[in-house]
Parts: C-alpha cells; structure tokens; sequence
C-alpha cells in the first residue's frame, strides 16, 4: 500500500493534473469526450478498497484516453499551446494570409471561377460576398481527414499549415477563412460544434453562418482575442450523446479500414488493460493469455452489438458507446468474464469426469 500511495503521488497525480488541464483549455467538444472519459474510468476502475492502486491505475488509463487523440508525442506541446493561445490559430496578419488577396490568388479566382468582375464584386451584397470568400478557401484547401494527414484524430493547425499542405479538415479551412476576412476588415469568429466547425460574421447586426451545413448551434466562437460560450453545457452534452449520434454511427461503420482497426486495436487495447488492471496480482502466462482473449472477445461482441443498434436505432449510438464502453471496463477490473470462464471449465471437466 505505501509503494502505490508513493507512486500515485509521484506520477498519478502529475498525470491526473495534465489530464484535467487539458480537458480545461480544449473548452468544447473534446473537453466533453475528455470529462465523459475520466467519468467512464471512475466508474469502471475505482474501488474504496485498494483507493491509490485503483488511483494509479486510473490515472494510466486517462494518459491512455489522450494518447488516443493526439497519439503523437512531438504534437502535444504545440497542440496545448494553440488551446491556451486561440491567437496562434487565428493569424490575419501572418504573410501566408496577406499573399491570399493579390492577383494570383483570389483576384485571379474571382476571374476564372466565378461570373463577376472586380467592380461587380465589389457592389455585390454582404452575403454573395461571403459565399464567394468562403468558396475560394474551399477552392483553396481540400478536404482531409486529420488521421490521413497529420496520423491524429484531432490535430489544431494554424492557418500556415494549412495553406502549406493545401488540404485539412473542417477547422483547418475555418481558420483560414476567419484569418482572411479578419485581415479584409470583417468581424468574423470560429465556431466549434461537436464533429465540425464553421464561420460566423457579424456584419450590421446581423450573422452569417459560412460552411454550416447542418451543423448545431456553436459549443464555443472565438475570434483570436475572445472565447464564447454561448451554448449552456447541458445542451452541450446533449447535442454530442444525441444530436451527432447520426452522423458518428455513418462515419464509424461505413469505412472499411474503420473496421480493420476495430479488428486490431482491442488486441492492444487488451494487453495494455489486461495489465494495468490487475496489476499487482500475479498471473502465469495462460492465465494472462486467457484473460487477454476473454477481454478481446468481449470487445468484439460490444462491437456487434453496436453495429446493430446503429442499424434501427443510430440516435442513441453515442450513449450506447459509453455505456458498452464503462461495462467493458467494470468487466474486466471484476474478472467476472474469467469467474465466468473457470464456472463453466469446471461444470465441463466434472460433466467429462462423471462419465
């Protein structure tokens, strides 16, 4: 007991720390999955028995779960630093930005692209306007999953990267945008909502929403020198178990390598619980073995019970996740999957021994 209450202090402590800090300055979406995730590893790994060995172990788990969304290392500092620091992302005056308006770049758009002249766009109104600042960065940027461009699933790039690399995701063309019509004189903000965000401009008392589709009202906006929260928390939370279940059920079971990863990964996942979890019991190598298969082979079953209930039920996917994802959890820290497994190995061996 001293050992794990020594080590919880030295290392779970620093490591719960880093873990609330973040989910502190991330502000909306990932800072909803980040809290909902300590939740899951409260409910499904503390007990009042052994406290600081469940404490220990609880704080790898956390370090787990963010080393799941950025699982590079060499992006963690400038990642955290763009979150503290809005105005790393949001860069009007930066070069990169400048270059966008001279006569290669949008002018020449505006020519080749589009049905105006100069002076016709210039007395167009406040809204085509906006359309076509927003359809040249599209133009400008291509679409690009974070994991097939930087090997994250969330990365927060600035507008200079962006622009390096000519394609990026959702917030990698909204900070470009904001960066360009702020640099053009508009009053234009990011908003994030879960799974997307988008433009808004505030021009005479009146907002224009720039790449919404059918995206909700924002979590937070942000111009770079000011953060809103205009959308209450509980909403917020809402919006992510229901709202966007849809869209995360679509997106999660329709890519083929979505699958090959499901197929992969809960090896991993099981090795590394296997052996947080029941640390410092001591287990022989079958017994780690069979422990490890259990743990997989229940995974794969939530899995399929997933896929399932996405199938005629896909609002209620997100809470579905959570829920198999904290019972997969208590499962494995109770062992009742291996109390399971020794019940019917000794039921089969007397049933063979009878006979």
């Amino acid at each position: 007991m001293r050992k794990s209450k020594k080590l919880f202090f030295i290392l779970g402590v620093l490591t719960i720390s880093f873990y609330i800090f973040n989910v502190i300055i991330f502000y909306a979406f990932i800072s909803i999955l980040m809290f909902i995730g300590l939740l899951i590893c409260i409910i499904g790994i503390i007990r009042k028995k052994f406290l600081f060995i469940d404490l220990l172990k609880f704080s790898i788990c956390l370090f787990l779960i963010f080393f799941l969304i950025i699982p590079n290392p060499l992006y963690w500092p400038s990642q955290i630093n763009r979150h503290i620091d809005r105005s790393l992302i949001i860069t009007p005056n930066a070069e990169c930005i400048k270059e966008l308006n001279n006569t290669n770049q949008f002018w020449s758009y505006l020519e080749n692209y589009t049905s105006y002249n100069i002076t016709e766009f210039n007395n167009l109104n406040i809204k085509t306007k906006l359309e076509i600042y927003n359809n040249f960065i599209l133009f400008k940027v291509k679409y690009c999953y974070d994991f097939n461009n930087y090997y994250v699933l969330s990365h927060t790039a600035t507008p200079e990267e962006v622009l390096n690399r000519g394609m990026d995701d959702c917030q990698g063309r909204c900070v470009v945008l904001v960066s360009f019509l702020q640099y053009l004189g508009y009053d234009a903000w990011c908003a994030e909502t879960p799974f997307h965000w988008y433009t808004i401009v505030y021009y005479n008392n009146t907002r224009y929403g720039l790449n919404r589709g059918d995206a909700s009202e924002p979590l937070c906006i942000f111009n770079g020198k000011k953060v809103v929260f205009p959308t209450p928390i509980s909403t917020c939370i809402y919006s992510i178990l229901f709202d966007c279940s849809d869209y995360v059920a679509k997106f999660s079971l329709s890519y083929p390598y979505i699958w090959i990863i499901l197929i992969i990964i809960p090896v991993f996942l099981n090795i590394i619980l296997i052996s947080v979890l029941k640390f410092p019991k001591k287990y022989n190598k079958n017994q780690w073995l069979i422990h490890t298969l259990l743990g997989t082979g229940f995974f794969y079953i939530e899995i399929l019970i997933a896929y399932l209930i996405s199938l005629y039920f896909p609002i209620i996917f997100n809470l579905v996740i959570l829920t198999l994802i904290t019972f997969y959890l208590f499962i494995l820290k109770k062992e009742y999957l291996f109390i399971i497994y020794t019940k019917i190995k000794k039921f089969y061996l007397n049933s063979n021994f009878k006979k």
